[in-house]
């Protein structure tokens, strides 16, 4: 059996992805509020002209629109994968990189791994074997591995 080699740039991606779902339901709720109030120019709609497609009602505008937002389906994708991973990283077996997870991307997401590793106590390779690690499960997830 052949088994592909990972590419930086594939682990950069899924680096890219976890900083994405460290703060996905405050990028869910941002959408939804962008969606309810756009910052344009106000049109007026009380025009004497009666249209039979026009939705009178906000709430059903407000409602259309959230289920056809391309970008807040792809955030909810997104947060059901989050559930996923987060819960393969609650297993016993991976009590370490939920803490490598925790500490890299919602404690300090300013440090950097060879940071990370310090505080956590790991040597510099084995802090990066650990982040290897954690992204691979990532992709095993989203089905990109």
């Amino acid at each position: 059996m052949i088994e592909e080699k990972i590419s930086n740039q594939q682990y950069l991606g899924w680096e890219a992805d976890l900083e994405v779902i460290a703060r996905i339901d405050n990028q869910i709720s941002l959408r939804k509020t962008y969606l309810m109030s756009p910052w344009k120019p106000r049109r007026d709609e009380n025009t004497s002209v009666s249209r039979s497609s026009f939705i009178s009602r906000p709430q059903e505008n407000y409602i259309e629109k959230l289920e056809k937002d391309k970008r807040l389906n792809k955030l909810e994708y997104f947060k059901k994968l989050s559930l996923e991973f987060t819960k393969e990283l609650k297993k016993a077996e991976n009590a370490e990189l939920k803490e490598l997870y925790e500490m890299k991307f919602i404690k300090a997401p300013y440090m950097t791994w060879k940071d990370v590793s310090e505080a956590l106590g790991y040597k510099h390779t084995n802090g990066y074997n650990r982040r290897k690690a954690l992204l691979e499960i990532w992709g095993k997830i989203c089905g990109e591995c």
